[in-house]
């Protein structure tokens, strides 16, 4: 019993460290620390891990760091990695969507190098919903010149008709994107129980020989109210892991727009997370986002030249995995 007394004070020591609201379950584990490290916990100082073996649970959200000749090995999840420079934000795996084997691109159906439109994605790639939709497009470029597709117009039609719902001309599109309050009042008026409303958008401009025509589909009022309840479960963790659950989630629903919406999000946060790049470059490669992607490429191979996640990027990303 003479010990009771110096065991109850490291318990004590170490719960005032490591222990976390019991509401958030551990994510992983640190393996082993090597030299000086850090954790640190949103909104908190950070604390320098002892070098060692160490036990210590780690939740999403928190920051592992090297300080000097550092070497931190973690596990979160079943996947157990090492860092040995830089920072780490854990993410949350515990409802994060398994990696895809079958990822589309939406360049690869119907749209090609010369189309315009980027969003909405098309009917069997992926849905919209109304309280977030806007026209998405790139910049066309013939060799390094830029060709000029103004003046742009944009309108919309019943997929199996040629009825004009609505129509917009002479839109600014150096912007690369537009949203109307009118089209999201009426995408809200189309939507279905249980079944998803097709709606055709159509993009004319007189540098166009025709017009680009493609069908996308409204997410149903039953889907998204489900959607609504999986994003409130998310309300209560830090702006990091929220937004990057919140991607995770929209990409589930094939919501592919919020969910790169998301996860930029996310990556202003932390802007050299590899696996956040990552998730962002899936995202993008689905919408058939080129320049987005050789973007975040570049970045993923300066943080992590000849890890397998870029290289796994790389293979997805290029003309052959279309």
């Amino acid at each position: 019993m003479k010990y009771f007394p110096l065991l109850v004070f490291i318990f004590l020591f170490h719960c005032t460290v490591y222990c976390q609201d019991d509401s958030k379950k551990p994510v992983g584990n640190i393996v082993k620390v090597k030299g000086r490290a850090y954790i640190k916990d949103p909104g908190k100082p950070q604390r320098e891990l002892p070098a060692g073996d160490k036990k210590v649970p780690i939740f999403a959200g928190q920051e592992l760091g090297c300080i000097s000749k550092c070497s931190i090995s973690f596990t979160v999840g079943q996947t157990e990695r090492t860092i040995t420079q830089g920072t780490y934000i854990i993410p949350n795996l515990l409802k994060r969507r398994p990696p895809s084997n079958d990822s589309i691109s939406a360049g690869s159906k119907t749209r090609g190098a010369k189309d315009i439109l980027l969003s909405p994605v098309e009917r069997e790639v992926g849905v919209v919903r109304p309280e977030s939709f806007k026209f998405r497009w790139k910049i066309l470029r013939s060799g390094e010149r830029l060709v000029n597709i103004s003046p742009l117009t944009i309108w919309l039609n019943e997929c199996k008709n040629v009825d004009n719902i609505w129509s917009e001309s002479n839109i600014d599109y150096k912007q690369t994107y537009f949203s109307s309050e009118i089209v999201k009042d009426l995408l809200k008026k189309k939507q279905k129980l249980d079944t998803t409303e097709s709606i055709e958008v159509v993009v004319a401009s007189e540098s166009f020989s025709k017009k680009q025509r493609f069908c996308f589909d409204i997410i149903s009022v039953s889907d998204e109210r489900r959607l609504q309840d999986e994003l409130k479960q998310s309300d209560s963790y830090d702006d990091l892991v929220r937004h990057t659950e919140r991607g995770y989630i929209f990409h589930k629903f094939k919501l592919y727009d919020d969910a790169a919406e998301e996860f930029e999000a996310s990556l202003r946060i932390s802007p050299s997370t590899d696996y956040l790049l990552a998730e962002t470059i899936r995202t993008y490669y689905t919408l058939g986002d080129v320049d987005r992607i050789g973007e975040l490429l570049k970045r993923l191979r300066d943080i992590v030249p000849k890890s397998p996640l870029y290289e796994e990027m790389l293979i997805l990303t290029s003309p052959k995995g279309h």
